[in-house]
């Protein structure tokens, strides 16, 4: 797995870091236990600064998504189930309110965001049953 980052983005490198690993573990690309590259070894495959790669794994650990075991390296967590899907829902929620708001204000109509949404979702169906 190699992530796709943009350093022209506006969006900091440890976030689009950060969302390429869980899209690839979304996508089935990465699976549960599988060993995440070192700090050094993804830093220099993406030419990034190593602290924002240890971050990007600090911020994912605290999300859940990995957990580091030491010596060992970091590992993405067993598939979890989320106890609180409710709050989840919400947060969700609020994310796809931000991104409408957005587009209205870029001239972007419901109609492209829900097309764009789809695609996105086809996509990763399509990853995932490889």
């Amino acid at each position: 797995m190699l992530p796709r980052i943009n350093p022209t983005k506006s969006e900091p490198i440890y976030i689009q870091l950060m969302n390429e690993i869980k899209y690839s573990i979304a996508g089935g690309m990465t699976e549960p236990g599988e060993l995440l590259p070192s700090v050094r070894e993804m830093a220099l495959k993406l030419r990034i600064n190593p602290n924002t790669v240890a971050r990007a794994y600090r911020e994912l650990e605290h999300e859940g998504v990995v957990i580091t075991r030491a010596g060992k390296g970091v590992f993405v967590s067993e598939a979890r189930r989320n106890p609180d899907k409710r709050r989840a829902l919400v947060e969700i929620k609020n994310v796809l309110d931000g991104i409408l708001v957005d587009a209205f204000h870029r001239g972007v109509s419901v109609e492209e965001v829900r097309e764009l949404l789809d695609g996105r979702i086809e996509n990763l169906n399509k990853t995932r049953a490889k």
